[in-house]
């Protein structure tokens, strides 16, 4: 599965967290909620700046190794956002 035509992910240099900006249709925020009722541990954008600046942003924290059950959960992800 793929996230939305337009979706745009961070390149870290270093840490454990990736920042992915979502296409103008896709809030952060709802998803974020969506994605909580489905199981899926992501954090809001927009709680890390003042106002709404980062509110199209997610936070998806990659300090676990790769599983089947994250890549399930990566897939839900972009199910959700592209619904």
């Amino acid at each position: 599965d793929a996230f939305p035509s337009g979706t745009r992910l961070t390149r870290p240099a270093g840490g454990t967290v990736l920042w992915v900006q979502l296409p103008g249709r896709v809030d952060g925020t709802t998803l974020y909620r969506r994605a909580r009722e489905k199981g899926i541990s992501i954090m809001r954008g927009e709680i890390f700046s003042l106002g709404r600046r980062h509110r199209r942003f997610i936070r998806i924290s990659c300090a676990h190794p790769w599983s089947a059950r994250i890549e399930r959960g990566i897939n839900d992800l972009a199910r959700l956002a592209r619904s």
